[in-house]
């Protein structure tokens, strides 16, 4: 609630599991490995929408900031940082974290 979304810029959140509760990967297994530069590409509605990503980050999952509004049109993916989970609690202290800047 309050993001942007496809075609309205701002902020568009995406968020997706790293590792599912059964332990297989998630769809976003390897977002940890995403670096500076790298292309991201997002097929809305049939049309391929093409995203340059300007940040990598981990935070903590109370951090807030990363869903805050933006000028122009950034996507922002969001995942369990898997070096965070501890086992005790069955919790992830961190998120990772990847900015993208529309490019196409």
């Amino acid at each position: 609630q309050g993001t942007g979304w496809f075609d309205g810029g701002g902020n568009i959140a995406i968020g997706g599991h790293s590792w599912m509760p059964d332990l297989t990967p998630g769809i976003f297994v390897n977002l940890h490995t995403v670096k500076h530069g790298d292309e991201v590409v997002v097929n809305v509605n049939g049309e391929e929408r093409r995203y340059s990503v300007s940040n990598v980050t981990s935070v903590s999952m109370y951090d807030l900031s990363v869903l805050y509004p933006v000028d122009g049109e950034q996507i922002t993916l969001i995942t369990c940082d898997a070096g965070s989970f501890d086992p005790s609690s069955n919790f992830y202290g961190r998120r990772i974290i990847v900015t993208a800047q529309r490019v196409a």
